[in-house]
């Protein structure tokens, strides 16, 4: 009976020691993620000032080079030819979504 009585409690103890280390894990994952996420966050920020001074200065609008004025932009599926590209501000009050919409 006492053997088994030190056999729980070492078997509770190993539990608890390995419920302490999964815990240790999180806490440093959760702090590399919200660290990845902060420096994001500033490398976005600073690349959305970037724009902005260069709208500022050159009265240029932002194109994203990773998404080209081109068909292949636009994946397999596209079923007619692209006659041209235009941007939403140029149709001054056209609205893009009407109502709600949901993912």
């Amino acid at each position: 009976a006492e053997y088994m009585g030190f056999y729980q409690e070492e078997k509770l103890e190993k539990e608890k020691k390995l419920q302490a280390q999964e815990k240790e894990a999180q806490k440093r994952l959760k702090e590399k993620f919200e660290m990845e996420h902060d420096e994001n966050t500033r490398r976005n920020i600073a690349k959305y000032q970037e724009i902005v001074e260069n709208y500022k200065i050159n009265h240029t609008k932002y194109t994203d080079p990773e998404f080209p004025c081109t068909e292949e932009s636009l994946g397999d599926s596209l079923v007619v030819q692209v006659s041209s590209w235009k941007r939403a501000t140029d149709y001054p009050g056209a609205k893009i979504f009407a109502g709600t919409i949901s993912p």
